[in-house]
């Protein structure tokens, strides 16, 4: 999938999210962003035929709430003392980890859970080394999983493409996809 669609990098010590604090209090923020919801309603209102416009405006609402919501969401001084004894958020040593664990996963090992549409309850599929590092059992790539995604949806994940710039790109990249099959009901 080309960048835009991809997932975001955080960081384990300082600023999870570069560039995503606000420079002003939240009660400011939140009145910046009704005050541009409010000027992008009216603007549309003599526009209601749009629908594109209507979608923009919709995304861009939506993409300012998530960085609005990203710098609570990302504050691990609200966890509580268990968890950071849990994760050892405090230790010399593994904090980087523990606080990496709560906050991302590793490109080469990670982990997500999935629900109905036709998936196996219970499942656990592979697993990664004791650091959850890297995949150490039944390693599946970000192609596969989006390709098993895609089948699940009803989609053949090898006709289905989109234009980009000068080319058609698929959904799976340019990597080989496979669908995983075990995890399906």
């Amino acid at each position: 999938m080309p960048p835009v669609y991809q997932g975001m990098a955080m960081r384990a010590e300082g600023t999870p999210v570069l560039n995503v604090e606000p420079n002003a209090p939240p009660e400011a923020a939140n009145s910046r962003l009704d005050l541009v919801q409010q000027l992008n309603r009216e603007h549309f209102k003599s526009r209601s035929d749009q629908l594109e416009l209507e979608a923009r405006i919709a995304s861009f609402e939506l993409a300012a709430r998530m960085q609005l919501a990203a710098t609570e969401a990302l504050d691990l001084s609200k966890e509580s003392t268990e968890t950071h004894a849990l994760y050892q958020t405090g230790d010399k040593d593994a904090g980087i980890h523990g606080r990496q664990c709560l906050l991302d996963h590793h490109k080469f090992g990670f982990s997500l859970w999935i629900a109905g549409g036709a998936v196996k309850r219970g499942l656990t599929h592979g697993n990664t080394d004791d650091f959850g590092y890297e995949s150490v059992e039944k390693p599946v790539t970000i192609a596969d999983f989006h390709a098993t995604i895609l089948h699940l949806l009803g989609l053949d994940y090898k006709k289905l493409s989109f234009h980009h710039d000068t080319r058609d790109e698929k959904l799976t990249d340019v990597h080989e996809a496979n669908v995983i099959r075990e995890i399906l009901a």
